[in-house]
C-alpha cells in the first residue's frame, strides 16, 4: 500500500507542476515543425533543447520523471520514434513505470 500511495502522490505533484507551465511557446514550435524539415531533424536529436529555443521551459523535476516532447506527422509517425523517448525516460524515472501516458497535443506536437 505504501508504494501505491507514493505513486498517487507523485502523480498528483506532477499534475500540479504541469498546471504551472506556460505551453504558449509550443504553438509556434508546432507551426515551425510543420514548415521546416531541418528544424524537425534538430528536434529529433533533442526535443527539449529545441523547445527551449522557442521559450518553453519544462521543470527539471518533470524531466526526471520522464516527461518529453514528440512530433507526429500526418502518417502518425513519431519524431523521435516512440521507442527512443520511452526507453530513455524509463531509465530516469524514480518510480516504477506503470505504463501510463498523458498526451497533450497541438496540431503535431505532443507533451508526453
Amino acid at each position: 500500500m505504501e508504494q501505491e500511495e507514493n505513486i498517487k502522490e507523485k502523480v498528483r505533484m506532477m499534475f500540479v507542476q504541469m498546471s504551472k507551465i506556460d505551453f504558449t511557446p509550443l504553438f509556434e514550435l508546432d507551426r515551425q515543425l510543420s514548415a521546416n524539415p531541418s528544424l524537425r531533424s534538430e528536434f529529433v536529436k533533442d526535443p527539449l533543447k529545441v523547445a527551449e529555443i522557442y521559450g518553453f521551459k519544462l521543470p527539471d523535476s518533470l524531466k526526471e520523471e520522464g516527461f518529453h516532447l514528440r512530433c507526429i506527422d500526418t502518417d502518425n509517425r513519431y519524431y523521435p520514434s516512440e521507442k527512443v523517448p520511452l526507453s530513455n525516460s524509463c531509465k530516469r524515472m524514480r518510480v516504477k513505470y506503470l505504463g501510463q501516458e498523458r498526451k497533450s497535443g497541438l496540431e503535431q506536437l505532443l507533451v508526453v
